[in-house]
C-alpha cells in the first residue's frame, strides 16, 4: 500500500515538473501583463465601461440580426433583399432594376462629374492665370503679318515638325520626357487626327491638319475652352494645352530667328 502510494506521489511530482518545464516563458509573461492591465483597469473603475461597451455591441449585433443586415459573425445572403417600398400603392411590389438604368445613372454621373469639375475651373480663375503668365508675354507683341503667315503655311509639316523638336530639346534644353509628351500630341495635330477627350470621347481638330501659319494664340483659348467643357484636364494641360502652347512659342521663335533652327544643317 505504501509502495503504490509513493508511486503515485512521484508521478504526479513528475508530472508537475514536466508541465512546468514545458510551459512558455514568452506566454507566461503575457498572461502576467494581461492580468496587470486588467487589475489596473479595475483600480481606475474602467472595466465597467468595458463591459458597458462590450454589451451595446452585442445588442447592437443582434438587433441588425432581427433587422437583416449582415453583420461580421453572421456573412450576408447571396440574394440581396430589395428595398422596401414605401408607396401604399406598390408597397409589396418589388423594385424594378434594369440595364437601361444603369446605363441612365452612368450619364447621369458622367453629366455631374463634368458640371463639378467646370465649377472647380471657374473658381480657379486666378490659377490659369498664372499658368497662363508666360503665354500672355506674347500678347504685347505686334501680329505676325499676312505675308509672314503665309510663308509659315507653305512650311512642310515634316520641316517644321522636326526643327520644332530640336528646337525645344537642344536649343531650350527640355527635357526627354517634356519634348516626348508634347511632340506626340503635335504630331497627331500635324496629321489630322486630332486628339480625343478620355472622358467624354470629344475631338479637338479632328480631320484638320495644322500648319505652322496657324493661329496657335486662338487655337489655345479654343483648346482651353474645349477642355473644360469636356470636364477638365486631369494631366494639368498635357492633353492639348501644353503642346499648342509649345507650337505658339516656337512659332514666335521661328519668325524672330527667320529660319529653321536645325532643319537643313
Amino acid at each position: 500500500m505504501s509502495t503504490r502510494k509513493t508511486r503515485s506521489s512521484t508521478s504526479a511530482g513528475s508530472k508537475l515538473k514536466f508541465e512546468r518545464s514545458t510551459t512558455n516563458p514568452y506566454m507566461e509573461q503575457v498572461r502576467l501583463k494581461r492580468e496587470k492591465n486588467k487589475q489596473r483597469l479595475k483600480d481606475l473603475g474602467l472595466i465597467s465601461l468595458t463591459e458597458r461597451r462590450r454589451q451595446l455591441r452585442n445588442k447592437r449585433r443582434a438587433q441588425q440580426q432581427e433587422d437583416g443586415f449582415a453583420t461580421p459573425s453572421t456573412p450576408a445572403s447571396s440574394t440581396p433583399t430589395p428595398p422596401t417600398r414605401k408607396s401604399a400603392r406598390q408597397m409589396r411590389k418589388p423594385v424594378q432594376y434594369t440595364a437601361i438604368d444603369a446605363i441612365e445613372d452612368a450619364d447621369r454621373l458622367l453629366a455631374l462629374t463634368i458640371a463639378r469639375r467646370k465649377r472647380i475651373s471657374t473658381s480657379m480663375t486666378d490659377k490659369k492665370a498664372v499658368k497662363r503668365r508666360k503665354v500672355l508675354e506674347f500678347d504685347s507683341c505686334p501680329p505676325i503679318g499676312d505675308a509672314m503667315m503665309q510663308q509659315l503655311t507653305r512650311i512642310s509639316s515634316d520641316e517644321w515638325v522636326e526643327d520644332m523638336q530640336r528646337y525645344f530639346a537642344e536649343h531650350q534644353g527640355n527635357s526627354v520626357n517634356n519634348v516626348q509628351r508634347v511632340m506626340l500630341v503635335v504630331r497627331r495635330l500635324a496629321a489630322g487626327v486630332g486628339v480625343q477627350h478620355p472622358a467624354t470621347r470629344e475631338g479637338f481638330k479632328k480631320n484638320e491638319k495644322i500648319h505652322l501659319g496657324c493661329n496657335f494664340r486662338a487655337m489655345l483659348d479654343d483648346a482651353s475652352e474645349w477642355v473644360y467643357s469636356n470636364g477638365g484636364d486631369r494631366g494639368n494641360g498635357w492633353l492639348i494645352e501644353h503642346p499648342v502652347k509649345k507650337c505658339l512659342i516656337y512659332q514666335m521663335a521661328r519668325v524672330e530667328h527667320g529660319t529653321a533652327f536645325f532643319f537643313g544643317k
